[in-house]
């Protein structure tokens, strides 16, 4: 064996010994291609996919500028350790994600995040029809040029069936895109969605809580999409959003009637809630007072809402949410001495404010 091989082998057993990180796979990455014995890199390869299992996908990331300057233009067989890339805001286009979906070596890969880019719809199309990427679970293209057109093809993608989580945010999509979603039957693995900044937001609810994601959805995300009280009760008219854990509803216009229409429709199983930057008061925050009112609701965001003191005594009460471990109040006009009866009266609960 080559000195320079032995000493490589052995910093990569020592590192598979160490807690891990992705400062270290990275570096184990770097080391298994500066191999130099072809037949002793393979083995290495095969020995680090073993004991790299139980790592989790988001420490066996690469990111920019690693792996776009790097990797792309002579690809191995190392890149089939990588389960994620990241690559955030350095003009990834089209052609750029067209080559990336081309790669067989990224066959591993699980989790891809591609925030202020500039991927529209052939970039897209690349991505579904590619074979090698059928084990994607995770997809992020916020601040991107994603379109209708983009997103009809997301949803009728057959090799996107073990997708989990889609982010779309910041793409100005409408209703059109939130049917797509909704009526696709190729992403039957979703759980989590981002569309935050929709157009036509009481059209887009409308559509959301019609669709059959509406049932299977633990996460949605749709923040700014200028809802109103109408818009938060189309939400939930058509659905009863069995599965969902966690909405974020922030900056939508929502007051106090909204979120009453919110809980009469029913949201048993949440258990984060963002309402911040609405417009929620005391007679909202008395239908969340309510005996069974979100009885699994353990984090709440009411940041920058008028609730007032009358709000601060509501949430005071240890049958209000008892569930909550976790409260935002700040900027929501609170004085110091009504922070402190709460944070009295409920010890079990983080108050932030």
């Amino acid at each position: 064996m080559h000195p320079a091989d032995r000493e490589r082998v052995d910093a990569i057993k020592d590192w598979l010994e160490e807690e891990p990180s992705r400062g270290l796979f990275r570096s184990l990455l770097r080391a298994l291609r500066e191999l130099l014995d072809p037949a002793l890199r393979r083995d290495l390869i095969a020995y680090c996919a073993r004991a790299l299992r139980p790592w989790p996908t988001t420490l066996r990331e690469v990111q920019e500028p690693f792996f776009l300057d790097a990797w792309m233009d002579a690809p191995d067989e190392v890149m089939t350790l990588i389960q994620a890339i990241a690559a955030h805001e350095i003009g990834v286009d089209d052609d750029a994600l067209t080559r990336l979906a081309a790669l067989p070596e990224l066959r591993g890969l699980r989790r891809l995040e591609l925030y202020w880019n500039g991927v529209g719809l052939a970039g897209v199309q690349a991505l579904v029809h590619s074979p090698h990427l059928h084990g994607l679970e995770h997809l992020g293209l916020r601040y991107n040029r994603i379109d209708a057109r983009c997103v009809r093809a997301i949803a009728d993608a057959p090799n996107l069936r073990r997708l989990r989580h889609l982010d779309l945010g910041e793409n100005a999509l409408g209703p059109a895109s939130v049917r797509a979603l909704g009526d696709s039957g190729d992403l039957p693995a979703l759980r989590s969605l981002v569309i935050s900044e929709v157009r036509e937001g009481l059209t887009s609810a409308r559509a959301l809580s019609r669709s059959r994601l509406s049932a299977r959805l633990e996460r949605l995300e749709l923040v700014n999409a200028r809802l109103g009280d109408r818009g938060a009760a189309a939400l939930v008219a058509s659905s009863r959003w069995r599965a969902l854990r966690h909405l974020d509803l922030s900056a939508n216009q929502i007051g106090s009637p909204g979120l009453a229409a919110l809980l009469r429709g029913g949201l048993p199983t949440l258990e984060r809630f963002e309402l911040g930057e609405n417009q929620v008061g005391p007679e909202g925050l008395r239908a969340l007072a309510r005996p069974g009112a979100l009885p699994r609701l353990r984090v709440l965001n009411l940041a920058q809402s008028p609730i007032t003191e009358i709000g601060a005594r509501l949430l005071s009460e240890p049958a209000t949410l008892p569930a909550l471990r976790h409260l935002d109040v700040s900027s929501c006009g609170l004085e110091e001495p009504a922070l402190a009866r709460l944070r009295r009266a409920r010890p079990e609960c983080a108050v932030e404010g």
